[in-house]
């Protein structure tokens, strides 16, 4: 059998559109249902929280529909959209609040969308500040978080991410850091065989997401 090849190479679309500000690549900003009929490469710009439950698409003749097996890939242009999973939207985590620079796969499948990939845009670490008392922590695109903590802070919990994520959570201040576990009755945080500990100050504790509302401690310790 020959070389599969493709003249000019492989686009998501039609060549020739006047770059990423053609209207045939970008979703109506609050639109919850976009059309995806004129393409296959789309760029969110939506100005306030939209949530997205379907797409929609036009079969041959103009029937309501999207044909089987048409892959889209959409890339966000902002932090504000959603995507609801469902029997129509087939998606790998129920955390789907999307961030600007990431990008997802999709097949349409049996009358659904089913997800085939996505990634997540550039890695943005950072300080968290807490005052006295339990906290939680946003790890969207984040890897390293730098703890610089107030008196009698306790870290129970981490929000967003993915399934598989990992995540360095670093005490940065003379302030101890006690890290609460899903045990006790509050957070998300599971430890091995303790309710509780103190972070050291000189201490790197990594933590991998295993579930859609579950991060486990693996290592902990002045250096791992």
């Amino acid at each position: 059998m020959a070389d599969f090849r493709i003249k000019g190479g492989l686009s998501l679309g039609p060549y020739g559109t006047v770059g990423i500000t053609s209207a045939q690549h970008l979703f109506t900003a609050g639109d919850t249902t976009p059309d995806v009929s004129l393409n296959s490469f789309f760029l969110t710009q939506n100005t306030s929280a939209t949530v997205i439950t379907y797409f929609d698409g036009r079969l041959a003749g103009g029937l309501l529909g999207s044909e089987e097996g048409k892959v889209i890939v959409i890339r966000f242009g902002d932090d504000l959209t959603t995507l609801v999973p469902g029997s129509q939207m087939l998606l790998a985590s129920s955390g789907n609040t999307m961030t600007s620079g990431g990008t997802i796969s999709l097949i349409h499948f049996n009358s659904a969308w089913a997800e085939l990939s996505r990634s997540r845009g550039a890695t943005d670490n950072f300080f968290v500040t807490a005052v006295a008392g339990t906290f939680g922590v946003n790890v969207d695109r984040r890897t390293y978080v730098l703890l610089n903590n107030g008196v009698g802070a306790v870290l129970a919990s981490f929000s967003g991410g993915d399934i598989g994520q990992t995540v360095y959570a670093i005490p940065n201040s003379t302030n101890t850091v006690q890290l609460l576990s899903q045990v006790a009755g509050t957070g998300n945080i599971l430890l091995a065989a303790t309710n509780a500990l103190v972070m050291s100050n000189s201490g790197v504790y990594q933590f991998v997401k295993v579930a859609d509302n579950s991060w486990r401690l693996v290592k902990g310790s002045a250096a791992i």
